[in-house]
């Protein structure tokens, strides 16, 4: 009976006890949500015309005297380059790197056009398609606020538009680090049309009958350090002229004559010499990987510049070539290449 009493007692005061505690809360009112009015509707979007994206140059007028002392190459040789572009309409420089193949390029284009013609510079590499170079699909908004994806034309077929309406002028297609594309990908029926300029191809976007003008020229530049003429398509290297540009001591030594360095001339061009000799006589490499004398074509050389040339320069370029044998690169150290 006692027993009971006591657990009455316990079980009434625990009650009580959770009614103090909990029972006198007051419940939170629940908030009150506004409506949001409803956005105005979206007016339709002005349509959006295609933004111009030429980057074609005009020349300058320069003349063939002022392009030999730019480019500290002789007149005769810049003749050469000339007689072989007009005749073959398709030209790539081609050399290791360092050896002013793209300074050449544009540079020779300025004297190509005259004031009346034009040039572009171009970049292929991995991803650029035939879509860039010709034309394809693009995406933009369109006027109701979706997207359309309308035909572009590509800066070859926007230039030999141009050209078609001034045929007494000279258009260039400067394509820097041709070898870096997929070409057969990107060139397309371009290939028929380089060698037979009377014929007209169907695009195959815009669906237009499309001829490349005799007065439109290909100019490219490819770095034989990366991949070698002999891996170039065989129908594209029918097509294109060859013409080599190894280092030369004759073109640093005209840098020299118009920018003096605080160095011995001598040593710098025996240097370039001898690390070249060294070069071309390593199984592995030879004359694709030389080094071009644009590294050493550096106003007011001196020992400091000579210095940071040789180490973040050079033996960085250097150890590309020499990735899986590092312990050669101590045999190019610049005190052992100077003393050689």
């Amino acid at each position: 009976m006692l027993e009971f009493a006591l657990g009455t007692i316990f079980t009434a005061g625990a009650i009580w006890f959770s009614w103090i505690i909990f029972g006198r809360r007051k419940v939170a009112a629940s908030p009150t949500v506004v409506a949001q009015p409803a956005p105005p509707a979206t007016a339709p979007r002005p349509e959006q015309k295609p933004k111009r994206v030429d980057k074609a140059k005009s020349g300058s007028g320069l003349s063939m005297s002022e392009l030999s002392a730019r480019t500290f190459t002789p007149v005769e040789d810049l003749e050469e380059i000339e007689s072989i572009l007009v005749d073959k309409r398709a030209v790539v420089l081609y050399g290791p790197p360092g050896t002013g193949k793209t300074k050449m390029a544009t540079e020779f284009c300025d004297y190509f056009t005259g004031r009346q013609g034009e040039y572009e510079v171009i970049v292929f590499h991995a991803s650029y398609s035939y879509e860039d170079f010709v034309e394809g699909l693009r995406p933009r908004a369109s006027p109701s606020g979706g997207v359309e994806y309308p035909v572009v034309d590509g800066p070859l077929k926007r230039l030999a538009s141009r050209a078609r309406t001034r045929p007494k002028n000279r258009f260039v297609i400067v394509i820097d680090e041709i070898n870096r594309g997929n070409l057969a990908r990107i060139f397309g029926e371009l290939i028929l049309m380089m060698e037979y300029r009377n014929y007209d191809v169907l695009l195959p976007y815009s669906g237009e009958r499309f001829q490349l003008p005799e007065n439109v020229y290909l100019l490219g530049t490819m770095n034989s350090a990366d991949r070698s003429i002999a891996l170039v398509d065989y129908a594209l290297r029918r097509r294109f002229a060859f013409i080599e540009f190894p280092p030369s001591t004759e073109v640093l030594a005209r840098y020299f004559d118009k920018h003096p360095p605080k160095v011995s001339v001598s040593i710098v061009l025996n240097l370039l010499t001898a690390l070249n000799r060294k070069i071309r006589t390593e199984k592995s490499l030879g004359k694709g990987f030389e080094i071009g004398h644009a590294f050493f074509m550096e106003p007011e050389l001196d020992d400091n510049k000579l210095g940071w040339i040789w180490r973040f320069k050079i033996m960085p370029l250097l150890g590309e070539y020499y990735f899986d044998q590092p312990e050669q690169l101590e045999q190019y150290e610049l005190e052992a290449m100077i003393s050689a």
